[in-house]
């Protein structure tokens, strides 16, 4: 499967998540579902950026590109922080099944590994949109871990645990994190793009004056 077949795939991946937690959020009416759903969401928009991006030859597409996905991916995160903090202040259970408890758990953590492998793979290949969209992947891997949590603790008989909201925290942070990088990485490009215009003026000019 070549990587743009895998970048399609994983925004279906997205696409069905962001639907599965809406209709999780409401049966359960827990909040925290609903706006890891509105972050899973966020995540959908802005792998489909990347995706533009890595078609896009075009050096200013791509700085409005990498400074879009930063956007996207900045504001997931902090709304999605606000769920976690709001979680970790007041714990909230989760009404899951043993099958669909077990399977989130599997599927949260294949994805860790996966995006953990992809993030590498990409940086190493050079890929410039293909490590936005791992590490999107990542961060999307994290907040499932916090969903894991809680999923688990309601086919234990365990009471809701706080715990669940720290992990969310930690992936509104990775997901912070990566927008900032995102961002500098536009920026940085911005700058290359507009040095190499004057010094191709420059040149201009040069030539004329001789």
């Amino acid at each position: 499967m070549n990587k743009e077949t895998k970048g399609y795939l994983s925004v279906a991946i997205s696409a069905v998540s962001t639907v599965a937690k809406l209709v999780a959020g409401a049966v359960s009416l827990s909040v925290f579902t609903v706006l890891s759903a509105f972050y899973s969401c966020g995540f959908l928009i802005a792998k489909a950026l990347c995706l533009k991006g890595r078609k896009e030859n075009g050096a200013k597409r791509r700085v409005l590109l990498y400074l879009s996905v930063a956007g996207v991916t900045g504001a997931s995160a902090i709304f999605y922080t606000v769920g976690a903090v709001r979680q970790l202040v007041d714990p909230v259970g989760f009404g899951y099944g043993m099958i669909a408890a077990i399977t989130i758990a599997a599927v949260s953590f294949y994805d860790l590994g996966a995006a953990i492998a992809g993030l590498i793979g990409a940086a190493k290949a050079k890929d410039g949109f293909g490590v936005e969209l791992k590490r999107i992947n990542l961060s999307g891997a994290l907040a499932a871990l916090a969903l894991t949590q809680t999923a688990l603790l309601s086919v234990s008989g365990g009471q809701a645990l706080s715990s669940s909201g720290i992990m969310g925290v930690v992936a509104g942070a990775v997901t912070a994190i990566g927008a900032l990088l995102s961002a500098l990485k536009g920026c940085r490009l911005r700058t290359a793009v507009k040095k190499a215009e004057e010094t191709n003026l420059e040149r201009v000019l040069s030539d004329k004056v001789d």
